[in-house]
Parts: structure tokens; sequence; C-alpha cells
């Protein structure tokens, strides 16, 4: 439709002109308008204005680098689950744990009565059930017994034997209360001790017997003892060999006579050199 207007307008733009050649008014041209020239006028209302030239457009901008995704923390471990506890395991428990408490108690005051010795409530405690062999409530785990043999409380000692003390108990160190009676020379409470003892070999935590302890400190009438026993060693029989107490050597079938040691032969003493001999008419 746009072209059919245009038409129409060059028409009539070239119609008057054509009239006034006609009537005289204006030369009269040499060729008429052609459809061609009615064309061209289309092509030139028809032809858009020129563009303008674009302006240079700009580098395009280099990619933003992305972030690094940040790892995510691992998740926690779960909780361990807990089985569900029965109520009559953890009644009996509870009651194991309360019970054990109780002797506990039970053997640290008896442990307590004697070290001052109390004898009335040493046997309270021990009808209560105070355990008179427990080791637990001591740092080096002496029984009542080993404790009273290292310190010298020979009365309490003696005592806990009447009361069945064991003298077989090691300590942290595999001592028993025999071999501290034996280190300590309480001679009265060894031979009680020696009555009911089992472990005649116990030593201490360097391997030295109590046999040998004897025969080391001379002791003549507890190595003697401990021997009918039917305590043996060979060490203690090595230090009796070399031992100046004519009774030890003699128990370990050793004679009584300490053997001289051996002379040590002497070099022989040189003459003195003889003196120059002078010649007469020299």
């Amino acid at each position: 439709m746009f072209k059919q207007v245009t038409r129409i307008v060059v028409l009539l733009a070239v119609l008057p002109a054509a009239t006034s050649q006609e009537a005289g008014d204006l030369p009269v041209s040499e060729e008429p308008a052609t459809n061609d020239a009615v064309e061209k006028t289309e092509e030139a209302v028809e032809a858009p204005p020129p563009k303008a030239p674009a302006a240079p457009s700009k580098a395009p901008a280099p990619p933003a680098k992305a972030a690094p995704k940040a790892t995510p923390p691992p998740a926690p471990p779960a909780p361990p689950v807990t089985p569900p506890v029965n109520p009559a395991v953890a009644a009996a428990r509870r009651l194991e744990e309360d019970a054990q408490q109780q002797k506990d108690t039970l053997n640290r005051d008896f442990l307590d009565a004697c070290r001052k010795f109390d004898a009335t409530k040493i046997e309270d405690l021990l009808r209560q059930g105070a355990n008179i062999d427990d080791a637990s409530q001591s740092g080096p785990r002496w029984s009542a017994l080993a404790e009273a043999a290292v310190h010298g409380r020979t009365d309490t000692a003696l005592y806990l034997l009447t009361k069945k003390a064991s003298p077989d108990v090691e300590d942290n160190r595999g001592r028993t209360p025999l071999f501290h009676a034996v280190r300590y020379n309480h001679g009265n409470v060894v031979t009680e001790m020696l009555k009911t003892a089992k472990n005649l070999g116990s030593s201490d935590g360097d391997g030295v017997d109590m046999l040998t302890r004897a025969v080391w400190q001379e002791q003549t009438a507890i190595a003697q003892a401990l021997l009918t026993a039917g305590a043996q060693s060979a060490a203690a029989s090595k230090a009796a060999k070399n031992s100046k107490i004519p009774e030890i050597r003699k128990m370990f079938g050793f004679s009584e006579t300490v053997p001289a040691p051996a002379a040590t032969p002497s070099a022989a003493t040189p003459s003195p050199p003889s003196p120059p001999t002078l010649f007469a008419g020299a």
C-alpha cells in the first residue's frame, strides 16, 4: 500500500508539469517522463536514511573467575548408641559397687587399727568382715602383717599371726611378710611365720632371696631356721662359703675354718752386683 501511495504522489507531482508544457508555459522536454523516473523516485522515497557508523565497541572484559567452593566441614561422628540397660543388671551392679566400697572402708579401718595396735577394734572389724590379708590400702601393697614387720611392730605381727594372718602375701615387688621379717631381723616373728609359711623362696625386686639375705646379714639363727624349714638357694650357699661366721659356713657344709688366701709368689730378689776387681800393676 505504501508503494501505491508513493506512486500517486509522484504522479501528482508530474501532472502539473505536463499540463504547463501543453499550454506552452514551459519548454517541451524531448523525452517524456517514463516509469523509470517514477521508480527511481519511489526508491529514493523508500530508501531509509543512512545509519550512523557504530561506535567502536570496547574489548570484552575477561570473565570473572569463580570463587572456589568452600569445602563443607565434615559432619560430626554420630554419638555411640548406648544399649538400653537392664534395670535388674543395673541394680545388681550398684549393689556390687556398694559392697566393694563397704569392704574397702572396712579394710582401710582395719589397717589403721593395726597401726595403732587397737586389739579391740581389730577384732570388731574382723567380725564385720575385714580381710586380714588385704593389701589394697597400702601404697607398696603391704598387708597389715607385712607393714608390722617392716616397721618393727613385733607385738602387732605376733598378734596378727594368732588371727591367722598369712606370711605369704606378696607386695608390689614380690616380697612377703616373712621376707620383711628376715630382712629386719625379727627372729621370733620369723619362727612363728615359718609354722605356716609356704613360700620359702621369696625375693626382692633385685632377685635377692631371704636365705641369701640372712647369710649376708650374718643372721645365724634365722639362716638356720630357714634351712630347717626347707629353704634352698645357690646364691646363699655361695655367700656362705665366703662367710667369716664359722656357724654359717658349717650349716652349709663348709669347713668352719676360713681358708687363708693363697699367697702370691714373690719375685726372686736379685743379688747385689760384685765390686769391681783391682788389678795390681795396672
